[in-house]
């Protein structure tokens, strides 16, 4: 199968952002070899420290959002702010925060595609990007069998229900195995029937 024109977008987009991360994936249907015409990726900034003020305090920054601020405040960049999305009379402003962005991607070919970028810590990766990947109806179910043993998704980290001891997951195949799943491929994760074990 061929690479979408989105995926190979994604991939430039990618090689551009990946400096101002510990670690930067692909994500949403585009990683499972479907394509709805935009982007989904899931990253680890990396941190910096800077010196601001009139006393030279030093601060701890994200370096991928100062680096995307930047790009974007250029206006004749790769990356611009998102128009946002019409709510009824009014348009609603496109996310712009600390855990998620939209923005518009201009690949080399000229196309300007939709990218929603999500951040996460990296001892909760694994879990996040396996819900960020879905299909909904996957990560609807992972969710679900999380809570059949013990355990529950909140707060971006996956944690024990009652005590909200947090547990771990930097890789897909950890949290998968929490309830006692094996690793899928993306793609196979959205066609036919799921083939993960029953929840009883």
């Amino acid at each position: 199968m061929q690479p979408s024109h989105v995926a190979i977008a994604a991939e430039y987009l990618i090689s551009d952002l990946r400096p101002f991360c510990q670690r930067i994936e692909l994500a949403g249907a585009v990683r499972r070899w479907g394509d709805t015409g935009k982007i989904d990726l899931l990253a680890v900034p990396r941190l910096q420290t800077a010196t601001v003020g009139l006393f030279r305090e030093e601060i701890v920054v994200n370096s991928l959002w100062l680096h995307l601020d930047d790009v974007a405040s250029h206006g004749d960049g790769p990356i611009a702010r998102h128009p946002g999305s019409r709510d009824g009379d009014r348009i609603k402003p496109a996310p712009w925060g600390e855990k998620y962005r939209r923005f518009l991607y201009t690949s080399p070919d000229g196309s300007r595609i939709p990218v929603d970028l999500w951040t996460a810590p990296i001892e909760n990766f694994g879990a996040i990007w396996l819900i960020r990947t879905g299909p909904d109806r996957f990560s609807r179910r992972y969710v679900s069998a999380l809570r059949r043993v013990g355990l529950e998704m909140a707060g971006g980290q996956v944690r024990q229900i009652g005590t909200h001891e947090p547990i771990a997951t930097p890789c897909e195949a950890g949290a998968l195995s929490l309830v006692g799943w094996p690793w899928v491929r993306p793609a196979a994760r959205g066609r036919g029937r799921l083939t993960m074990p029953a929840i009883r």
